[in-house]
């Protein structure tokens, strides 16, 4: 007798609560960067207030940079992960499409899979490759000079010259 199709429900909740972590680190680092620019912002208003030089506000500036840059790759590879469960989610529900399930009077029962036909391999003819020929030096052949057009003032010499 034929089983229909079972979900393997302890690897889904394992893949949806996986999903769900990465989901909640998402948002944490999303909010931490938040609080990183809000601290420079902060630095900004103390610069324009006077109690901050220049010099320290730059400083400032790369330090808040370079830790932006960091958790903008952590939330890029946190994304990534992410993306590798769900294809993994969608992966275990793919497998899940329904068998075609026919009942008769006697049973209920799958129909019976075809045999691929298996595919003969084809031999390539081996292709013989040509000998190369010693390399020879070949005499230099004499450039011929190419005729350049007449420059502008040659022209306008030619056809201003007095007529008699």
């Amino acid at each position: 007798m034929a089983n229909a199709k079972k979900l393997d429900m302890k690897s889904f909740a394992d893949i949806i609560q996986k999903i769900t972590v990465a989901g909640e680190l998402i948002s944490a680092t999303q909010k931490e960067k938040q609080s990183v620019m809000d601290e420079f912002s902060k630095e900004i208003s103390r610069f324009k207030s006077g109690k901050i030089s220049k010099k320290s506000l730059a400083a400032s500036a790369t330090k808040t940079n370079k830790e932006i840059a960091k958790l903008d790759a952590k939330i890029r590879q946190q994304i990534k992960n992410m993306g590798v469960l769900a294809s993994r989610l969608r992966k275990l529900s793919v497998s899940q499409s329904p068998r075609k399930l026919t009942a008769s009077v006697t049973s209920v029962s799958a129909p019976k899979k075809k045999k691929a036909a298996k595919k003969k391999a084809v031999k390539k003819k081996a292709v013989k490759k040509k000998a190369k020929k010693p390399a020879t030096k070949k005499k230099a052949a004499k450039k011929k000079a190419k005729k350049r057009p007449a420059s502008k003032k040659a022209v306008k010499q030619v056809t201003e010259q007095p007529k008699k």
